[in-house]
């Protein structure tokens, strides 16, 4: 059964959305078409949506993982032959999307990969992942658990036991879990991805409310926003996830020309 609102708990989802779908934005206005024949497809969005999904489910983020994948390194006394080195099903620590945002940092290396890295210190191990999209579908196909200090084969493995209590806590039972898809552009003001917009548009529109709009365009791009209280107003959206650092020059030439009025 699919919906397009989950209730956020941190983890929450998304599924790539084929040709047609939100992510390539197209323009239905003469005047705008002029000016961006092709409008920029909006890959950081469409990862948002992926990722969500990914850290909402132990299934559907089992059945979007290349294994065996990655390696554990620096996991000194390990000793054990359970401890092959690689990440397999059984040995996994399901990442949560509030853990992921809050302790590393998302980079998208092109329209179609997209890396993850998350330091080792005294308290936690270090992460690298790496996420590749092959057609519509985003698959994560590398990861390394990096040890810290006292780093252990054993005590790697109380880290995955421990993530995957965290994880069962925070969701829902497989079976119960919505995937999210999107179709359409979301947000409260699509047009602003769509089309250029006219000073009419923004008739009795405050300085607040252009504000948000403004913001809107960077949440569909799955902006990291330094203000949480502005973060917090998109969280609960389906579509968005804090993953990456946009500018401006990773807008699409409609959405800045939208902002450029918006902040006259």
């Amino acid at each position: 059964m699919k919906k397009s609102i989950i209730a956020l708990a941190c983890a929450a989802t998304i599924a790539a959305v084929g040709a047609g779908g939100w992510f390539a934005f197209s323009s239905h206005d003469k005047e705008s078409s002029k000016t961006e024949s092709v409008v920029k497809k909006n890959y950081e969005g469409e990862f948002a949506v992926f990722i969500r999904n990914f850290c909402a489910d132990k299934e559907w983020q089992l059945s979007h993982i290349q294994f065996p994948l990655g390696k554990l390194d620096n996991l000194s006394g390990s000793g054990d032959s359970q401890y092959s080195g690689w990440y397999t099903k059984d040995f996994w620590i399901y990442p949560d999307l509030e853990d992921l945002t809050s302790n590393g940092s998302f980079k998208m290396e092109s329209p179609s990969k997209v890396t993850y890295t998350r330091e080792p210190n005294d308290k936690q191990y270090g992460t690298q992942m790496t996420f590749a999209k092959s057609g519509e579908r985003w698959m994560l196909v590398s990861a390394t658990l990096t040890g810290g200090k006292n780093a252990s084969a054993k005590n790697a493995m109380k880290v995955s036991e421990k993530a995957q209590k965290k994880f069962d806590s925070k969701h829902k039972k497989t079976g119960e879990f919505a995937e999210v898809v999107i179709e359409g552009t979301p947000g409260k003001y699509p047009e602003l991805s769509e089309r250029l917009i006219t000073e009419k548009d923004l008739a009795f529109k405050t300085a607040k409310e252009k504000k948000y709009m403004i913001n809107e365009i960077y949440a569909r791009h799955a902006h990291a926003f330094a203000d949480k209280a502005v973060r917090k107003q998109f969280l609960y959206q389906a579509w968005y996830a804090p993953l990456f650092e946009i500018s401006e020059n990773d807008l699409s030439e409609i959405e800045r020309s939208n902002i450029e009025l918006l902040t006259k």
